[in-house]
C-alpha cells in the first residue's frame, strides 16, 4: 500500500511539474513578446516623431497609431498622437488622447501643460486653469504653470486674479522675462500704457532679442502715440527679420498714426500679398484707405475682413461711420445694428470717438449726427 501510494504520489507530481514547466515557458514567452511589442511600439513613435518634424502629419498619425496598436502604454506616442491632432486642428481629438496620457502618468507635470493649453484653445479656460494648477503643485517654485494660469485669467477678464498669479511667478523667478513680458500684457489688456511700457521695457532688459515684448512695446508706443518710438522698435525687428509680416503691420500702424497714409497702405498691401488670410490687416487696411478718403477701397477692404471674421466689431464699426460720412444713414444703421452683438464696450467706446471726430469736420452731417445718438444709446456686453 504503501509503494503503491508514493507510487500514486509520484504519478500525480509529474504532471504538476510538466504544467508548471509548460507555465514557466508561456511566461517567457509573453514576457518576450511584450518586449517585441514594446521596442516596436517605441521605433514607431521615433519614426512618428520624425515625420510630424518634417510636417508629415498624416504619415505621423500613422506611425502613432500603429505604435498604440502595439502597445497602448507607448505614452509617447499617445502624446505624439495628440499633437498631429493639434496641428490639424481637430482639438476634441487632441484632449482625449491628452487625457489618455494623463491618465497613463498623472505625476507629469509636462502633460498636464500640454492638456492646459490644447483646453486653453478651445476657450475652456475653467479647465484649463485646473490642470496648469496641477502642474504647479507638481513643479512647484516654477513660473511657467502660473504664467499659463494668469493668461486664462486674462480671457476671463479676471484682472486681479491674473495680476495676482503673475506676481507669484515673478517671486519664483524674478530673472525670467517671459514674467515681465505676461505682466507688460496684463497692463495693456487694462490700458495702462505707461505700466505695460516699463514691463516690456525690462524684459528686453533681460532678453534684448525677445521679439514678443518688443512687438508689443512697438505697440504701447502707437497706443501712446508716440509713433516714432514705435517705428525705432519695429525697425530693430526688421533688421533680424526683414520678412516679419507682424512687424511690417505694427510699421503700418505707425505710419498711419503720423498720417503718411500711402506708406502705411503700401505696408498692408505686402502683408496682404504673402497672407491674404488676415482679417485684422484687412480691417486695418479699411481703416486707413478710410483716412485718406478712399470710400470705395476702405468698404471693399472691410468687407474682406468680416468675410474671414464677423465677430470684428470695430471693422462694423468702422463700416457703419464710413456709411454715415456718406451719407448712408440706412446702411450705415445696419452696420452699426450688426456690430452690437458682438462688441464690448472697449469697441463702443472707440466707435462713438470716431464719430464725434468725424463730427467735427462735418458738424451739419445728419447721417453722423443720428449715429452718435444710436451709439450713445447701445448697450453691449462682454463677450
Amino acid at each position: 500500500m504503501t509503494a503503491t501510494r508514493v507510487f500514486r504520489n509520484a504519478a500525480s507530481v509529474k504532471p504538476l511539474r510538466a504544467s508548471l514547466s509548460l507555465c514557466a515557458c508561456l511566461l517567457l514567452l509573453c514576457s518576450a513578446v511584450q518586449i517585441s511589442c514594446g521596442q516596436d511600439a517605441a521605433e514607431r513613435s521615433r519614426k512618428g516623431y520624425e515625420l510630424l518634424r518634417a510636417n508629415n502629419l498624416e504619415g505621423a498619425q500613422r506611425e502613432f497609431q500603429e505604435a498604440i496598436k502595439l502597445n497602448p502604454k507607448e505614452i509617447s506616442a499617445v502624446v505624439g498622437l495628440a499633437q498631429v491632432y493639434e496641428a490639424q486642428n481637430r482639438l476634441p481629438e487632441a484632449i482625449q488622447q491628452y487625457e489618455t496620457a494623463v491618465n497613463l502618468n498623472p505625476q507629469s507635470a509636462d502633460i498636464r501643460m500640454g492638456l492646459g493649453s490644447l483646453l486653453y484653445r478651445a476657450e475652456r479656460y475653467p479647465e484649463a486653469i485646473a490642470s496648469y494648477q496641477r502642474a504647479a503643485d507638481l513643479a512647484p517654485y516654477t513660473a511657467s504653470p502660473l504664467l499659463a494660469i494668469g493668461d486664462a485669467y486674462l480671457q476671463m477678464k479676471r484682472y486681479r486674479d491674473a495680476q495676482q498669479v503673475y506676481l507669484r511667478a515673478m517671486g519664483y523667478e524674478p530673472g525670467n522675462p517671459m514674467v515681465f513680458y505676461a505682466l507688460g500684457r496684463y497692463y495693456s489688456e487694462r490700458e495702462e500704457w505707461r505700466d505695460a511700457e516699463r514691463e516690456f521695457q525690462a524684459a528686453l532688459r533681460l532678453r534684448p532679442d525677445f521679439r514678443p515684448a518688443r512687438l508689443a512695446l512697438a505697440s504701447v508706443y502707437s497706443s501712446l502715440k508716440q509713433y516714432n518710438d514705435s517705428i525705432e522698435q519695429i525697425r530693430q525687428l526688421l533688421a533680424a527679420n526683414a520678412n516679419d509680416l507682424d512687424a511690417r503691420a505694427q510699421l503700418a500702424i505707425a505710419y498711419e498714426g503720423l498720417e503718411r497714409r500711402q506708406e502705411a497702405v503700401r505696408e498692408y498691401r505686402a502683408i496682404l500679398a504673402a497672407n491674404p488670410n488676415l482679417p485684422i490687416v484687412w480691417g486695418n487696411l479699411g481703416w486707413t484707405l478710410y483716412g485718406a478718403a478712399d470710400y470705395p477701397e476702405a468698404i471693399a477692404a472691410s468687407r474682406k475682413a468680416l468675410e474671414l471674421d464677423g465677430k470684428l466689431a470695430y471693422v462694423r464699426f468702422n463700416l457703419g461711420l464710413i456709411y454715415a460720412v456718406m451719407e448712408d444713414w440706412e446702411q450705415a444703421k445696419k452696420e452699426y445694428e450688426a456690430a452690437f452683438p458682438v462688441a464690448e464696450p472697449s469697441d463702443l467706446k472707440a466707435a462713438i470717438t470716431d464719430v464725434q471726430d468725424a463730427l467735427k469736420k462735418k458738424p451739419d452731417s445728419a447721417a453722423l449726427k443720428e449715429a452718435l445718438k444710436l451709439l450713445q444709446s447701445a448697450k453691449v456686453g462682454k463677450r
